[in-house]
């Protein structure tokens, strides 16, 4: 008995493709923006007493997209040496890039995951 398509299945590839495509696109606009508000609230509520301001001037986000893989992913950092004590010392008692992790990462993936809406910090 002979297949009968209601869809070719090359529309359907090209159409897989093209909603791949898009998919991939929102979640890199999600974690710009994602990266964007965490940076700003990462230095607004750094925990540790500022004597320079170098440690929270310089604390960054980083959208890094691997084209190939099709991944996007948002790095935090300290822009000082001493930025890993502010992270560790004292049981994290001064850490604020996991802080940010947690409050933004599950916003993060539900956003990515409801699709090409738009991203709104509830925070």
């Amino acid at each position: 008995m002979p297949v009968s398509w209601i869809r070719r299945p090359e529309i359907m590839a090209r159409a897989f493709e093209t909603f791949t495509e898009d998919a991939y696109e929102g979640a890199i606009d999600v974690a710009d923006q994602v990266a964007e508000d965490a940076e700003k609230w990462m230095k607004a509520n750094a925990p540790w007493q500022d004597r320079t301001f170098a440690a929270r001037r310089t604390l960054f986000t980083q959208v890094v997209i691997d084209d190939q893989r099709r991944l996007v992913t948002i790095r935090f950092g300290h822009g000082v040496p001493y930025g890993i004590f502010l992270e560790l010392a004292r049981g994290g008692k001064f850490g604020i890039i996991s802080k940010a992790i947690d409050l933004f990462g599950p916003q993060f993936m539900r956003d990515v995951a409801h699709g090409p809406f738009p991203y709104k910090y509830n925070g």
